[in-house]
C-alpha cells in the first residue's frame, strides 16, 4: 500500500482531516473529531503509522478506489460534480447513475461517503426539501453548510420549498 499522510487543514467549512497518498484524497472528518479517532479510522482502512504533512500540501483530486460497491462509487463520483451553491435530491442523482428509483442506494451511498467535503454529499437533499442527515456533523452541521455555500435554506428545509 502507498505510503498515507495526513494532515488538519482550513478549509471554506472550518478545519478539516484530510489523509491521502500520491492517488489522492482518500479519507476526511471535521476537524473536531480528536486526532487520535481520525487515526484509528485510518487504521481501520488497514493503514498503520500515516505520517502528518502539511495540510496545504494534500492533492485536490479524490481517490474513490477504497469504495466498495460500483454503485456507491458512481453516487460519490456524481455527487463529486454539484457545484457550489447548488443541491440535488438523492433521486437526481440515482438518475444521474442510471438507477431513477435508487435514492434510498443513493442515501446510503452519501451515508458512508469517505471523503465528505472534497465530495460534498452535504449538497444532497430529501425531494420534499428537508435536507436530511449528515454524517459528517449532523443535520445543523449540513444546514450551515449550505448556508455558508449561499444555498437558501429556512428551518432544515430549502427556503423555496421543493428542489424538484
Amino acid at each position: 500500500m502507498p505510503e498515507a499522510s495526513y494532515a488538519l487543514a482550513d478549509t471554506a467549512h472550518g478545519p478539516w482531516w484530510f489523509a491521502w497518498t500520491d492517488a489522492g484524497v482518500f479519507a476526511t472528518a471535521e476537524g473536531d473529531l480528536p486526532e487520535g479517532d481520525f487515526l484509528d479510522r485510518l487504521a481501520a482502512l488497514g493503514l498503520s503509522g500515516p505520517l502528518r504533512a502539511d495540510g496545504a500540501r494534500r492533492p485536490d483530486v479524490v481517490d474513490l478506489s477504497r469504495v466498495s460497491g460500483a454503485f456507491r462509487r458512481q453516487a460519490l463520483e456524481a455527487c463529486s460534480r454539484i457545484p457550489r451553491g447548488e443541491v440535488r435530491t438523492y433521486g437526481e442523482l440515482a438518475a444521474e447513475c442510471g438507477r431513477p428509483r435508487a435514492a434510498r442506494a443513493v442515501g446510503s451511498a452519501m451515508a458512508q461517503n469517505p471523503v465528505p467535503g472534497p465530495v460534498p454529499c452535504h449538497r444532497v437533499v430529501r425531494a420534499d426539501g428537508r435536507l436530511g442527515e449528515y454524517g459528517a456533523g449532523g443535520s445543523a452541521r449540513k444546514q450551515a453548510m449550505l448556508i455558508r455555500e449561499g444555498v437558501a435554506v429556512n428551518d432544515g428545509r430549502m427556503a423555496t420549498g421543493s428542489t424538484e
